[in-house]
């Protein structure tokens, strides 16, 4: 985590989220409850897991700031810091 948070604080409208659930999803796609502050996702066994997991948290940790809803903008960023 130290350096995703090295990378992540240099992204303007991260911010890192005091406390957040993580619930498993017994079926459908994973996504995020921001108002429950609650990251849903099937499991943590695979690196789609993983990839899930980082994407749904980049949602919560940009909400209120436009790149939040950013697709792709998440997604890149996702595979950065997993892939990199």
């Amino acid at each position: 985590m130290p350096q995703w948070r090295r990378i992540l604080q240099g992204e303007t409208g991260y911010n890192e989220p005091d406390v957040f659930a993580v619930c498993r999803l017994v079926s459908g796609f994973p996504y995020t409850d921001r108002q429950q502050k609650r990251l849903f996702i099937r499991n943590f066994f695979t690196l789609q897991d993983r990839l899930d997991l980082t994407h749904e948290y980049l949602h919560l940790a940009f909400d209120g700031y436009p790149t939040g809803l950013d697709e792709n903008y998440i997604e890149t960023l996702t595979r950065q810091l997993l892939m990199d």
